[in-house]
């Protein structure tokens, strides 16, 4: 769900009128793929090898979890020995 959230605010943050957010769902030869795109502002690269970190944010009102949690939700599903 937060990549899901966090498309929709690169949609606004764009002033874009044509606002587009596409979610994929596929299998994938180790189980199924889910890939979020949307035609929102972006990341800057410097954020790149950021974005899944614990407390991460480039939002005023951000607390970073989001997306840090997604991260390991799916490695948990990935790898069912990490599950605690």
């Amino acid at each position: 769900m937060n990549l899901v959230k966090n498309a929709k605010h690169a949609c606004d943050d764009s002033l874009r009128t044509d606002k587009r957010v596409t979610v994929r769902i596929s299998q994938s030869p180790v189980g199924v793929s889910v890939v979020v795109t949307d035609n929102g502002v972006g990341i800057l690269p410097e954020n790149m090898t950021r974005i899944f970190s614990h407390g991460f944010t480039t939002r005023k009102n951000g607390h970073g979890f989001g997306l840090h949690s997604g991260a390991l939700a799916a490695q948990e599903l990935a790898d069912p020995s990490r599950r605690q």
